[in-house]
């Protein structure tokens, strides 16, 4: 078990010096200024208790009802953050199938589009998911499984906006400069009635599916690794009450054994194959490619059926496709706070942080250490 208001369970950074950090961006200023760097620590206390080479005997599917009936009894009311797709989807089938009382639903976008094309796979047209695939599974599970389930619906712009109308907007932010993505550390501003359960003595969760298994390779043997991409989710030290709030379903001090399942769901999948360790060559170079993700999330979450509809994923973490509303009028307040602060760590940052020598293509991501699952069959073709 752990303890909720742990804050380190949603991971920090150790500079060389030894200081340690919540923000991204605070420690990669502080190394930049010291010629030092910095490691990602990731529940290594609650990781580090299992033998990650042993494949768990439990049901992949025991696993998530297990976790899902953790959050319940941890909280009096749970979020769940839905947009349909691969990692959230399994969270909400595992609630309705398994009986576990889900209290909300909240899909939220920059734009909620009433009627979006079907046919426009691009990145850009992502948030027709909202339309296409996430209000109508979460109205299926309310009509068939859960009918006291709310369903509730935000629309995002202003609510990224109003951040970046604070001159000091990077001051609270864990490293996630993009800009259409501002709210997702403040997840109880999402709506008044969040801080109202908070203000009663209620404990929230804002429930999240985040990401699948990263791998590294060495020789022949397969690692897991955790990539910090989970800090733009964390929620803010600013707001204390926030500690509570935020939990990461796949990624928790408690879901070791979760995690290490799939791993050996993966591994055993690979080597069921003639071209093993190149197809795994290949699965960890096209780690953000779209059909990496569909392929993995067919073995990781086995049985899946409500419906889906997914675009292409972005190619860039900072600009991304589907924030054009936010990009159209570079002379708005808002615009010019944001990109002050991006040119500003342009030019102060050293190029070996910053993919491609750009802030505007983000910062490199930052891995844990690694642990090994086990070996990768050599090729038979």
């Amino acid at each position: 078990m752990y303890d909720i208001f742990d804050y380190d369970r949603f991971g920090f950074y150790v500079a060389d010096d030894n200081i340690t950090f919540v923000s991204k961006i605070e420690c990669v200023l502080h190394c930049n200024s010291r010629n030092i760097n910095y490691k990602w620590m990731f529940n290594e206390q609650f990781y580090d208790q299992i033998d990650w080479t042993v494949e768990p005997r439990a049901n992949i599917h025991e696993l998530y009802a297990r976790r899902a009936r953790e959050l319940r009894e941890k909280y009096d009311y749970l979020v769940l953050h839905f947009s349909g797709g691969h990692d959230s989807g399994a969270i909400l089938e595992t609630f309705m199938i398994n009986d576990i009382k889900l209290d909300e639903v909240n899909i939220a976008a920059p734009q909620l589009i009433i009627d979006p094309d079907p046919n426009d796979r691009t990145a850009k047209n992502t948030y027709a998911e909202v339309a296409l695939c996430a209000t109508p599974n979460a109205q299926y599970v309310k009509e068939k499984y859960q009918p006291d389930l709310k369903i509730s619906h935000t629309q995002t712009d202003k609510l990224s906006v109003l951040e970046l109308l604070d001159k000091d907007w990077i001051e609270n932010t864990h490293g996630d400069l993009n800009p259409g993505g501002k709210f997702r550390a403040h997840a109880n501003r999402l709506h008044t009635r969040f801080q109202d359960l908070t203000d009663r003595g209620r404990t929230v969760a804002h429930v999240d599916g985040l990401d699948k298994p990263v791998f590294t390779i060495r020789g022949q043997d397969l690692y897991v690794v955790f990539s910090d991409f989970i800090r733009f989710r964390n929620p803010d030290l600013s707001d204390k009450n926030q500690v509570s709030l935020v939990e990461h379903f796949f990624w928790a001090p408690s879901t070791a054994e979760l995690i290490c399942k799939q791993c050996h769901m993966i591994l055993n999948k690979i080597n069921s194959m003639p071209d093993s360790l190149d197809f795994a060559r290949r699965m960890i170079m096209d780690r953000n490619d779209r059909r990496h993700h569909d392929w993995m999330a067919s073995i990781i979450y086995p049985g899946r059926f409500l419906p889906r509809w997914d675009a292409e994923k972005a190619k860039n973490q900072v600009i991304r496709e589907w924030d054009a509303w936010f990009y159209q009028d570079t002379n708005t307040e808002h615009y010019q706070n944001w990109k002050k602060v991006m040119d500003y760590l342009n030019v102060t940052l050293d190029t070996k942080w910053k993919k491609h020598d750009s802030i505007y293509l983000g910062l490199h991501r930052t891995y844990s250490k690694s642990r090994k699952i086990g070996r990768i069959k050599p090729n038979t073709i």
